[in-house]
């Protein structure tokens, strides 16, 4: 009997069980309660090996995998069969986003003959697989930039909604190459096309230009209602507010939507400016810094 194993390393691995297309990553064991780690892994892991076989080949070969899919065992007796399910055995990365670089694999093997004893010595395999760097998004802040407000509106209970008409955005750039006759001519170049795409922030950042936020006299609020239900976190200071958690563009974008500012001493209120900057991945993704400025009888 031949036992192969594959194990590949390097971040967060992805939990698949040999089913195709909108089951992947489904389990179903029977009568049986699958452990804490493998449900996280569900949710939380993107990168790992899968093995899929074709219904005409692989029988007889045992399938074991571990729960964060770093590591896929193969057992058999029939060696032809533990070859072909071998070639089968691919690997898998999810994210939108994936790290680049190097991803070391190691194939160990082992053979024992009938009397249960090693009697063949199989030497270890080395080898990776190379994530390439992905296409980096772009992610836009657009809105109105500067607008003013009767002095009653900043005085009121509500104040004045800082990004009524913000939008966030995130494109990629690609080459596209020639099609026809062109792909031939070395003259003609590849060309670049723009694509907007959807992903998920993790903070917004709004910053005071200026001095901080005098607290005796201005404010900025936010919805709590609406934060709780979208789980996103909040935190504030003289310097303005950070919001922080995993959520759609569209979200952020709703939150900061129903950001106000609040100011009762209007006559000393000439002009107040506020910088927005949002992130994803930890700030592995920066947005362009949005700038507002709002005023009693600015023009």
């Amino acid at each position: 009997m031949s036992t192969h194993q594959a194990a590949t390393t390097g971040g967060d691995l992805h939990m698949t069980q040999f089913f195709r297309g909108n089951l992947a990553g489904l389990t179903i064991r029977s009568g049986k309660l699958t452990d804490k780690k493998v449900i996280d892994c569900l949710y939380t892991c993107k990168e790992g090996l899968d093995l899929h076989i074709p219904e005409d080949s692989g029988s007889g070969v045992e399938i074991q995998a571990n729960p964060s899919q770093s590591v896929l065992t193969l057992k058999g007796e029939d060696v032809g069969e533990l070859d072909k399910a071998m070639q089968h055995i691919s690997y898998l990365n999810s994210r939108q986003f994936p790290t680049p670089g190097i991803r070391r694999l190691k194939i160990t093997s082992m053979v024992k003959c009938f009397n249960e004893a090693t009697c063949l010595s199989v030497p270890v395999l080395d080898g990776y697989v190379m994530v390439l760097q992905p296409e980096e998004p772009k992610i836009s802040l657009s809105g109105i930039h500067h607008f003013a407000r009767a002095a009653s509106e900043f005085e009121s209970s509500e104040g004045v909604f800082l990004f009524p008409e913000l939008r966030i955005i995130s494109t990629i750039t690609r080459e596209v190459e020639p099609e026809g006759e062109g792909d031939e001519d070395p003259t003609v170049q590849e060309s670049l096309v723009s694509e907007e795409i959807v992903h998920d922030l993790d903070t917004c950042e709004v910053t005071v230009e200026g001095e901080g936020l005098d607290r005796e006299q201005e404010s900025l609020e936010v919805d709590t209602a609406r934060l709780q239900q979208k789980g996103i976190e909040v935190s504030s200071s003289d310097l303005g507010v950070v919001f922080t958690g995993v959520d759609t563009m569209a979200s952020y974008e709703e939150v900061l939507h129903l950001l106000r500012y609040r100011n009762w001493h209007t006559r000393s209120l000439l002009d107040r400016k506020f910088k927005l900057v949002c992130s994803e991945l930890n700030g592995r993704y920066v947005s362009n810094e949005f700038q507002v400025e709002v005023g009693a009888g600015l023009c």
